[in-house]
């Protein structure tokens, strides 16, 4: 079976911090919202689809002494409860729902620059979160992801829910030094990659698997240290 792989360019959320004092071990933590999106038309089986991802995406700003200064740091990503949506249409327009016979649906998370893995940040007890484990990736080939694997039956529309799940890749941070004078602006981006794969059935008939490597969800923060 042949693999379609998509690629884009990423994203970012942006915001305007100013840290005159030292953040402290525990840090401050921010937050933004992440919506991607994707349309898929198979010829094979006549049939257009629209497919979102959703969640909340976390990082933190925190400090460490060096010296008569500090260290800054901004990293640890955190996604959070993260919601893949898959509607079927019969039309271009996408006004007529239709539906598949099955669906096979996966959505993955990982450090893209194939460096550092994913932990659980708190215990999760059911049976929809997201997972942590090894997976075939766009960027990294083999990689450990957070990841979520369905298979759906009759509907025109499916939602793969990953409630309860937090999940964190604690070693990925970027640094920067404090300034003697406390006056120097510096912006930094941290980003995680979300994709996803989807295996539509009719019938008897299907279509190539389809893989799809969203645009970076990423937060940016300027700061002024």
């Amino acid at each position: 079976m042949r693999l379609r792989a998509f690629v884009m360019v990423f994203l970012t959320a942006t915001a305007l911090v100013a840290v005159p004092q030292a953040a402290g071990a525990s840090g401050t933590t921010y937050s933004t919202g992440f919506s991607r999106s994707k349309t898929w038309y198979s010829a094979p089986l006549h049939r257009y689809f629209k497919i979102t991802m959703t969640g909340t995406l976390t990082a933190t700003v925190w400090s460490e002494p060096a010296g008569h200064f500090f260290e800054y740091y901004f990293g640890k990503p955190h996604i959070k409860s993260p919601v893949m949506k898959v509607a079927v249409y019969r039309d271009s327009a996408m006004r007529h729902a239709v539906a598949l016979h099955r669906l096979e649906l996966s959505q993955y998370y990982y450090d893209r620059s194939c460096k550092t893995k994913p932990s659980f940040s708190a215990s999760v007890s059911t049976s929809k979160a997201l997972s942590i484990g090894v997976s075939v990736t766009t960027e990294c080939n083999t990689f450990q992801t957070a990841y979520r694997q369905s298979t759906y039956g009759s509907s025109s529309h499916y939602s793969q829910y990953t409630s309860g799940s937090d999940v964190v890749w604690k070693n990925k941070k970027v640094s920067w030094p404090q300034s003697p004078l406390g006056n120097k602006k510096a912006s930094h981006t941290i980003c995680v990659t979300g994709e996803f794969e989807m295996q539509p059935y009719l019938n008897q008939s299907t279509d190539d698997l389809l893989k799809f490597r969203f645009s970076d969800i990423c937060l940016k923060k300027t700061l002024t240290t």
